[in-house]
């Protein structure tokens, strides 16, 4: 519930920029999560940036092999 309080009240409020306000939002969520839920350990934070590493580098090899092709207009 505290989300859109942080996010409406931050931007309206002058505090944060719309970018800064949803990176905020997501360290909200994540304590949340963490010490008020006990639902997210720091190893499972560890796993899910590993795994978001892994998957952002396939993306970028198949834009660059795209990028290579003699198809493709420069």
């Amino acid at each position: 519930m505290g989300v859109p309080i942080i996010i409406l009240g931050g931007i309206y409020g002058g505090v944060f920029s719309p970018t800064e306000v949803a990176a905020v939002a997501c360290l909200y969520a994540a304590f949340v999560t963490m010490v008020v839920m006990r639902e997210l350990t720091p190893w499972r934070v560890v796993d899910a940036a590993a795994n978001t590493v892994r998957f952002t580098a396939q993306i970028l090899i198949i834009v660059a092999c795209a990028g290579c092709s003699p198809g493709s207009s420069q």
